[in-house]
């Protein structure tokens, strides 16, 4: 895999740019085992993984063996001083890791048509996205572990609760989950992203947590059928620094993950209108995600730069829209047409700062939107 390529648009001045590829091996093997006593169902498994990281690549050494240095006179971090580095070849090793993830679900019958559940999981991820907040633009970068970053392991626990109501006509689930992670990586405020060759001078390792409530209610029967659910959640991370003396992100803090939404609500209908017409709809609402704003700035030899806030400490606007759609069944075939953001909704996906044009000693924050309104012709035919 690549992690990033920088690719020159029309009449751009942007220099085309590429990050070497990364190679690596990831085996694994599956277990697992099922089984019923009387109301208790128990199923339970355990995968065995592992990831090589492998040539061809440089893999640079760092003095003290510290990619990232902190400097308190100055405040900031810094790449550390390189020492050495080793060229490997194709396919020759550079790191390994391996791990055990085990899993466990169990589901007790309460009555005869409730059942209660609860599960616990363990994962290691070896490959991450690792996305930069403070970039004007947004810029994210792919990339795999070792030598310097670790795997990513993360462990849940669910409690939950589902029933059938109306002669399962509807059904009702309900689900509580806590979810931490170890040696999540951001990077360290201020850093370049026009593709570093040495992305490990610019992360810190840190942890994850995240926990909600998630709710379903599912109508299954009937010419009108579809489901609402709803979501309260919250993800969060914390990049405490490398020793005692530097800030880390935030203080130490915990803070809302690029991803977080604190609320969630999808609502889907379809209604049969006749044997070969139906119509449908979808809306959906969600918290805007977080972003960080700028919350001061100043002018250095000409050129003007921005201060900017806690990380990940405002949010962009809510996000919403609502589809729409009409099926016609030919036969073996369908015919469908829809409409993606019925209400031409240009949801912000990203938040620029730029200074105005006429008025320099202006700030002002421009949003990036990625659809509006898009109509849509499909068929589908089934053999």
């Amino acid at each position: 895999m690549r992690p990033a390529d920088v690719i020159e648009g029309e009449n751009s001045a942007i220099i085309p740019q590429e990050l070497d590829a990364r190679h690596g091996l990831a085996p694994d093997a599956y277990i697992e085992h099922e089984t019923e006593l009387g109301p208790l169902g128990i199923r339970y498994g355990l995968r065995a993984t592992g990831f090589i990281r492998q040539g061809e690549a440089t893999v640079y050494g760092y003095l003290n063996d510290e990619p990232v240095v902190y400097h308190p006179e100055l405040g900031r971090y810094d790449p550390g001083v390189v020492t050495d580095s080793t060229r490997y070849g194709p396919g020759e090793s550079i790191a390994s890791y391996w791990g055990l993830e085990p899993r466990l679900g169990l589901r007790l019958r309460v009555g005869s048509a409730s059942s209660l559940k609860a599960s616990y999981s363990r994962t290691r991820q070896y490959m991450r996205l690792v996305t930069n907040t403070n970039s004007p633009t947004p810029l994210d970068l792919w990339d795999i572990v070792g030598p310097w970053v670790e795997p990513h392991i993360a462990d849940q626990v669910a409690l939950g609760y589902v029933t059938t109501l109306s002669r399962s006509r509807y059904s009702v689930s309900g689900e509580v989950y806590y979810k931490r992670a170890q040696h999540l990586i951001d990077y360290v405020d201020g850093a370049d992203l026009w593709v570093p060759r040495q992305l490990e001078t610019m992360l810190l390792p840190g942890e994850g947590r995240g926990y909600g409530l998630e709710l379903l209610l599912r109508k299954t029967q009937g010419r009108l059928r579809g489901w609402a659910s709803y979501t309260l959640a919250r993800t969060e991370q914390r990049t405490p620094g490398l020793t005692r003396r530097d800030p880390g992100i935030n203080g130490g803090s915990w803070y809302p993950a690029p991803f977080d939404r604190t609320h969630d609500f999808a609502l889907t209908g379809l209604y049969e209108l006749s044997d070969t017409w139906s119509v449908g709809a979808n809306f959906i609402f969600a918290t805007g995600l977080p972003t960080t704003f700028p919350t001061a700035r100043y002018e250095f030899a000409g050129v003007i730069l921005g201060t900017f806030g806690s990380r990940n400490a405002e949010r962009l606007p809510d996000y919403h829209r609502l589809d729409l759609s009409a099926t016609k069944r030919l036969g073996r075939g369908e015919l469908r047409f829809g409409v993606f953001n019925i209400y031409n909704r240009f949801n912000a996906q990203a938040l620029a700062f730029r200074q105005r044009e006429d008025s320099p000693i202006v700030t002002e924050a421009v949003e990036t939107a990625v659809f509006g309104l898009v109509p849509s012709l499909s068929y589908r035919f089934r053999f």
